[in-house]
């Protein structure tokens, strides 16, 4: 394909996926020029959307290090050292998608960076655990990267683990503290393990969603064990699709704070999900729409 240079000027309206809206991005394919920085300048830029591989040896990301108030990068690069990502110290957006050119990156550095993206395929990547200024983390794929090493700091609201629809596995056991946490959407994993949602005191809403179509068969398995999530002090929404059969439903009747609940029809008995509503002091009403239950409680409760 035919190297790429454009310049994209987002309206007041628009964000793009996190994106500041208004902010202006040079969006390139292929090789940095001399001419991509000074259209980059001329133009006001202040985010970058670059894709290239390469087989080339010596290829790098050292030509962002010039740019002037550069605030927000998306990097989709193979056969491409891009270790310099790390000095980019006044970035508040970034993305890294594909795996790397085989570097470790220690994004410590970065701390004015409110919106990550981090593919899971990406060795060797640290430093993202406790960015003090980290809102939203989105971790594609399925690789080395465990979520654990990537869930913390500060100001961390929003966790999305996606998948790739092939029925990859993620461990919710082990994921530290994360006292201001309050929506984790896990989408196209089979999810193992959830007790380390424990250290997650201020979560709202959850979402487990598992694969469908081929990867689906990798969830059909003993199923998840929602004991762990008995008694959490504020889990509102939770929703549940593809994850096996569902043990220990009758657990969240100890959550006192839900509100809403969707599971899959064909992995609960309909018998538990009405002794769920007996026994749950708020959640008293529930419906079957397209496969699955949803249980809610009434506007007044």
């Amino acid at each position: 394909m035919a190297n790429v240079l454009r310049v994209v000027a987002r309206s007041a309206a628009e964000g793009g996926r996190g994106r500041r809206p208004g902010a202006t991005m040079l969006i390139r394919s292929g090789a940095w020029t001399e001419e991509c920085s000074r259209i980059y300048s001329e133009r006001r830029a202040t985010e970058v959307e670059w894709r290239w591989s390469t087989r080339a040896r010596g290829r790098t990301t050292e030509p962002l290090l010039s740019l002037p108030g550069l605030r927000g990068l998306e990097l989709r690069l193979r056969g491409v050292d891009d270790s310099c990502v790390a000095s980019l110290t006044e970035l508040q957006e970034l993305s890294l998608i594909g795996p790397a050119a085989g570097n470790a990156l220690d994004l410590s550095g970065l701390t004015r960076v409110r919106l990550a993206v981090i593919d899971a395929r990406r060795q060797g990547v640290t430093g993202v655990r406790g960015l003090p200024t980290l809102e939203v983390l989105t971790i594609l794929g399925s690789g080395g990267v465990a979520v654990g090493d990537l869930i913390g700091g500060p100001r961390l609201e929003t966790v999305i683990c996606q998948g790739d629809g092939t029925g990859p596995t993620v461990s919710l056991g082990d994921l530290g503290e994360s006292p201001t946490l309050k929506r984790f959407e896990v989408t196209d994993h089979v999810v193992t393990d959830l007790s380390g949602l424990r250290a997650l005191p201020r979560l709202k809403d959850l979402g487990l969603i598992g694969p469908r179509g081929t990867g689906a068969a990798a969830a059909s398995g003993s199923g998840l064990d929602l004991l762990p999530l008995a008694e959490h002090p504020s889990l509102e929404w939770l929703r549940i699709g593809a994850q096996g059969r569902l043990q220990n439903l009758d657990a969240l009747s100890r959550c006192r704070r839900l509100r809403r609940l969707s599971v899959d029809e064909d992995h609960v008995d309909e018998r538990d999900v009405r002794r769920l509503l007996n026994d749950h002091p708020v959640l008293n009403a529930y419906e079957r729409v397209s496969g699955v239950w949803h249980l809610s409680a009434d506007a007044g409760v």
